[in-house]
């Protein structure tokens, strides 16, 4: 069973025009240009204008709301499971691993799973943790868990 593009984006517009109306009342921080309300901002734009494209990728496609394979093959819930176990594994393991170990390790786990070919899901899950982490860490001042690199930690 497949939920057409076009109704999962408008689900998801509603949720960016509610985190956008929430964020303005975001306080600003002492002694900087920009508030807290910053990165929300920028997220629920992004999530807007992907809604907007998953929208019309909907309306062109011709589909009902809901068609195509059954959700209840095994594949369809080896891929539920496996993300969920993922998604579990990182929230009970990212303080003893660190996040650029259990972070990389879960990205290349879900693309694995999603039929990205592991010669392309390393480099991009290694990548992107390090963007993720340096955005995170240096620009935003979040502090992520080093966990066993925490010798190396800068």
């Amino acid at each position: 069973m497949k939920v057409n593009d076009g109704l999962i984006g408008l689900v998801l517009l509603l949720l960016s025009l509610v985190i956008v109306w929430h964020v303005q009342d975001f306080p600003n921080i002492p002694g900087q240009t920009y508030g807290a309300s910053l990165f929300p901002m920028f997220t629920a734009i992004g999530l807007g204008v992907c809604s907007v494209l998953l929208i019309i990728s909907g309306v062109r496609s011709g589909h009902g709301l809901i068609h195509g394979q059954s959700f209840t093959s095994r594949k369809s819930l080896g891929a539920v499971a496996i993300t969920m176990a993922v998604l579990l594994g990182y929230a009970l393991l990212v303080d003893y691993l660190g996040f650029y170990i259990t972070a990389a390790t879960a990205l290349v786990v879900l693309m694995a799973t999603y039929g990205v070919r592991l010669k392309l899901a390393l480099p991009i899950g290694i990548v992107v943790t390090v963007v993720i982490h340096w955005a995170f860490y240096k620009l935003l001042g979040v502090p992520l868990p080093w966990g066993l690199l925490v010798n190396y930690a800068w």
